[in-house]
């Protein structure tokens, strides 16, 4: 008895120095990394990385296993062995596919990284901007020498230079805009500027005065002088219920608004908070975050914005528009402007902008258009502390002023602008 487990002793150590000396022959049972894991290793920026390219374009194999050598290692990788010469083998023959998908992931990373630089190159633009732009021109160069350095790309990757990359381009964002509204506040009429023309006389504007509730009202009647509005109506959602159905969005709010003015100060969290209650009741009942408006010169392009009797008399609506305008912007108020409808969503989240270099000097170009249709100036509707932005004056066409106009201004204690378009060309005349 003794005997025979000895003998089964040696017999099983036997067996384990075979084994042994077996995976020592062979190269045991390490599998191979696949094609993207050494893909992924050729990707890293560092010098072993790049050793490892040259390493692979030299010894790749480019002639695919053939069938018998496949099922051989399928055995061999089953029962744990493989000679060192197949697993390298197989490694050698699996470096094109890694070539290809590096080179790949190199392209496509080269690609976003140069449309990204086609996007911030503004030298061009730089003057029109403002000397604030000087550093960041200053940057673009060095952009443009970076991209000749043939590690630029790897390091662009680097989480800390995207960050900078999207600072930059937020500052030239913030400059165009910036650039934009300082252009537009210069160009805008100001109710000083109609006072001191109607005290003086004789300029084409006279003054006169109303009254609603006991409330007095000052009218502006412009007869010639010259005008620069930046205006909304909120009347023509009303025309839109009667042409679309009550689904029209905002339609209903809009005619709450009509015969309830006040519901224009609420300030942005009280609306936000009866969204939340009329919520699920239709897009017809929401109030949103952006005002969209329109630009007029109403010498050049005074049909270029809704709230014209033009466009009353297209829509068939029987009261004149009630009409609110702005005599200036607020600093970061200016989202998006464009020469037609641009379908601007009732809520946007607050990096939301449009604007790019190629709006500006926008606003000689909309005084210039004079085609069908109405601009569209896209706005913040509160100011940073949640404030509405009330109108600085109500605007009518010749002196048509409803019951409802007057309420509208005694509510916000403005002036109203009595447009003449006899004095100012095409309809009305």
């Amino acid at each position: 008895m003794l005997l025979m487990m000895i003998f089964t002793g040696m017999a099983v150590l036997e067996i384990l120095l075979v084994k042994n000396a077996i995976s020592t022959m062979f190269g045991g049972t390490v599998n191979v990394k696949t094609s993207e894991e050494m893909a992924a290793d050729l990707s890293y920026s560092d010098e072993n990385a790049v050793e490892m390219r040259k390493d692979f374009e030299k010894k790749q194999i480019a002639k695919p296993p053939s069938a018998t050598r496949r099922i051989g290692r399928m055995i061999g990788n089953k029962v744990g062995l493989r000679t060192r010469a197949s697993l390298e083998r197989e490694r050698r023959e699996r470096m094109p596919r890694a070539l290809e998908l590096y080179n790949q992931r190199r392209e496509a990373s080269e690609k976003v990284f140069h449309d990204a630089l086609e996007n911030i190159r503004l030298q061009p633009m730089v003057d029109s901007i403002g000397k604030g732009l000087n550093d960041f021109a200053d940057a673009v160069a060095q952009n443009e020498k970076d991209k000749q350095d043939d590690n630029f790309i790897n390091r662009m990757h680097d989480a800390t230079q995207m960050t900078d990359y999207k600072k930059k381009q937020r500052r030239v964002d913030e400059r165009v805009q910036e650039s934009i509204e300082k252009d537009l506040n210069q160009r805008l009429t100001k109710i000083s500027n109609l006072e001191e023309m109607a005290t003086i006389g004789g300029l084409g504007i006279t003054k006169s005065e109303i009254r609603y509730n006991s409330h007095p009202i000052t009218v502006y009647n412009m007869q010639g002088a010259p005008l620069k509005m930046l205006t909304t109506s909120i009347s023509y959602k009303d025309s839109a219920v009667a042409h679309l159905g009550e689904g029209a969005i905002g339609g209903l709010m809009m005619q709450r608004l009509e015969v309830m003015p006040a519901l224009w100060l609420d300030n942005e969290q009280r609306v936000r908070e009866e969204n939340l209650v009329m919520k699920g009741r239709g897009a017809n009942v929401f109030r949103g975050n952006t005002l969209s408006a329109s630009y007029t010169d109403v010498f050049k392009n005074p049909d270029k914005r809704l709230g014209t009797d033009r466009e009353r008399a297209i829509l068939g609506k029987d009261e004149p528009y009630i009409v609110y305008g702005w005599e200036q912007v607020e600093p970061g108020s200016v989202l998006n402007v464009g020469d037609f409808d641009l379908n601007t969503p009732q809520n946007v989240v607050k990096d939301w902008m449009k604007l790019s270099v190629g709006d500006l000097g926008i606003w000689e170009r909309l005084e210039n258009s004079t085609g069908g249709g109405y601009n569209e100036v896209v706005m913040w509707r509160y100011k940073d502390n949640g404030a509405a932005k009330p109108p600085d004056y109500l605007v009518i066409e010749n002196g048509q002023i409803s019951d409802a106009i007057k309420h509208h201004a005694a509510t916000f204690g403005v002036p109203i602008i009595n447009v003449e378009r006899k004095y100012y060309g095409g309809y009305g005349e």
